[in-house]
């Protein structure tokens, strides 16, 4: 009988990856995270303050609608009604109080409110520094002077 002799070169069967291309594949996720992390970071704190600009219009929006409403009552009324909520109005727009222009905005979720005297501060609650992340909101002073929203914060979202 004749023996066959193979002329295929035989070489170890490999059951998984070698300890170098593990390090390998370690270090290039390292790498793509190093740059996802800052974009995302970048990401978020820009729609941090893209909310607290949009809060700022909204709080403008809600205090013309509310004032609409009142001199449409015949300017005698203390609150107004927008949306099924009622509204406690002060010289004709929003009060700086809960039921105020609290009520009067439609979405408020995610932010805090501190309120003042005559005025409250929404801060976003999810942003590093809340207290640079914020809107005031400042009743009107009298019946001929409209509210304002000022010191529109975004630095620190």
């Amino acid at each position: 009988m004749r023996s066959i002799i193979s002329a295929r070169p035989s070489f170890p069967q490999s059951r998984g990856f070698s300890l170098i291309e593990g390090v390998v594949l370690v270090s290039l996720v390292g790498i793509v995270a190093a740059f996802a992390v800052p974009r995302y970071t970048r990401l978020a704190n820009s729609a941090r303050a893209s909310e607290i600009v949009a809060l700022g219009a909204n709080l403008r929006t809600a205090a013309e609608l509310a004032h609409a409403q009142y001199v449409e009552s015949g300017a005698r009324a203390k609150s107004v009604t927008i949306q099924g909520k009622l509204i406690t109005v002060k010289n004709g727009y929003p009060d700086a109080s809960s039921t105020g222009i609290g009520h009067a905005l439609f979405e408020t979720e995610g932010f805090a409110a501190e309120t003042a005297e005559d005025s409250v501060i929404f801060l976003n609650a999810d942003a590093p520094s809340a207290k640079t992340c914020s809107v005031t909101y400042h009743a009107a002073p009298t019946p001929t002077a409209a509210p304002t929203v000022t010191n529109v914060e975004t630095a620190g979202c």
